[in-house]
């Protein structure tokens, strides 16, 4: 290897590292988008059902 392609190599190197960072946040962003979407997903279940139990205890009453 020369020192020309030594020398080509530090510099893409950081480049490279860098590229993958930002691809490695966008995964996690992703990741916490899908987490909370599933979050918020089942609180609006839970919330269905308690107020489906609501109305039903309304009834009884």
């Amino acid at each position: 290897m020369s020192d020309i392609e030594a020398f080509e190599l530090e510099l893409l190197e950081p480049q490279g590292l860098a590229t993958s960072f930002i691809e490695l946040k966008r995964i996690v962003y992703e990741l916490q988008l899908e987490l909370i979407s599933e979050k918020e997903a089942r609180i609006q279940a839970d919330t269905d059902i308690l107020q489906a139990a609501k109305d039903y205890a309304d009834q009884l009453v």
